[in-house]
């Protein structure tokens, strides 16, 4: 055990001798929260757009109705702080939960000719709306007073319904602001930061520097050994994390709940993500001559991961094949399920799909590690 607590000073102490992984796991992380919330959020954030879903059902099919599509689609192409997409469905067909649906009536140019045929547009919506919802209702009503005045001769031909509807569905798509979508993002960015540049180049640097091979001549076995590495660089890192959190709730207004339950399913989920991503860690550097080539190899993985993998950009924004592609590897679902557990109220079984993929991983990188792993290269 002495020599083992010994084992855990020396490894905190080589973990800060570097410029490397304290950069990446702590300064990185401060750094984007302070560059990305003054330019996205900030105090007093009154919440994160992202992208809204437009159904259109058009029953008239004419010049005009079509013209009122485009002048939308143009309008909300202006929109630079929301993404809309678009589609056309048929009528009869149900409203997509947390989908917008404007409903063009049947012949239009009757109404044009006779005033006192009123037709009605009618935008159907979940109640309470999101904010990227309003912004979307704005754009139409601009809109269609646009038509009222300047497509038609005869003055406000047309009617304007907003049919608002209480969805049980509402809740599954909380909406967070930017400060509460960012937060659990950086979380996941750094427990992945310190399995790369933490762990994974550091051990590397051990393997090169003979620091490994002096294990021989210790009175502890190879799994001992990583054991050790692996304790002083999770007890370092929880720490941060937690203090990370709570200052970034204190400064930023994040409303995250100070309730045991939620901090301990917090705690879990973080434990579960060092399982996986130092195991991860150890499966790729376990057979990497140099430093200068994990380095390489973790600059590969990293900037993919963190910018296209839901983490500080909304996964909205890519196509959909990426999100799906990130969804198979555990950094996207934990960062989901660390939003979830954080403002979602959600509990560790209904994120079941993070923890059996986290295990998944975990088993599969044990198992590269068991036939891959070198202490040395060399003679002895």
């Amino acid at each position: 055990m002495t020599v083992f607590l010994e084992l855990y000073k020396n490894n905190i102490k080589f973990y800060f001798r570097g410029f490397s992984a304290p950069f990446w796991t702590f300064l990185f992380p401060a750094i984007m929260l302070v560059v990305l919330m003054s330019a996205f959020g900030g105090f007093g954030d009154s919440g994160f757009l992202g992208v809204a879903e437009l159904e259109i059902v058009d029953l008239d099919q004419s010049d005009l109705s079509k013209q009122y599509v485009d002048l939308n689609r143009k309008a909300l192409q202006t929109v630079d702080t929301l993404k809309t997409n678009i589609t056309f469905i048929t009528n009869g067909q149900q409203r997509t939960p947390g989908a917008v649906r404007l409903t063009i009536p049947e012949d239009l140019s009757a109404s044009v000719k006779d005033p006192s045929r009123h037709k009605s547009f009618l935008v159907s919506y979940d109640i309470p709306p999101k904010l990227a919802t309003k912004i979307l209702i704005s754009v139409l009503s601009a809109v269609f007073n646009h038509i009222q005045l300047e497509l038609v001769d005869t003055p406000k031909p047309f009617h304007l319904v907003l049919d608002g509807k209480s969805s049980s569905q509402l809740s599954l798509t909380k909406e967070l602001s930017y400060g509460q979508f960012l937060t659990p993002g950086l979380i996941g960015m750094i427990l992945f930061s310190i399995s790369l540049f933490g762990f994974c180049v550091p051990l590397v640097q051990m393997r090169e520097t003979k620091i490994l091979q002096r294990i021989k001549t210790l009175p502890l076995s190879q799994e001992q050994y990583i054991a050790a590495f692996i304790v002083s660089t999770v007890s370092v890192l929880v720490i941060y994390t937690m203090a990370f959190i709570v200052g970034v709730n204190f400064i930023y207004q994040l409303n995250i709940p100070l309730l045991v339950l939620v901090w301990w399913r917090l705690l879990v989920l973080i434990l579960v993500a060092l399982g996986f991503f130092m195991s991860f860690g150890v499966a790729i550097a376990g057979n990497v001559k140099s430093a200068s080539t994990m380095t390489g190899i973790s600059n590969l993985l990293y900037f993919p991961l963190i910018f296209g993998g839901n983490i500080i950009i909304p996964g909205q924004f890519f196509p959909e094949f990426v999100s799906s592609i990130m969804r198979f590897f555990p950094l996207t679902p934990l960062v989901e399920s660390f939003r979830n557990v954080l403002f979602h109220q959600a509990t560790l079984v209904t994120e079941v799909y993070t923890l059996s993929l986290c295990l998944i991983w975990i088993s599969i990188s044990l198992i590269v590690t068991k036939f891959t792993f070198v202490l040395h290269y060399g003679k002895t």
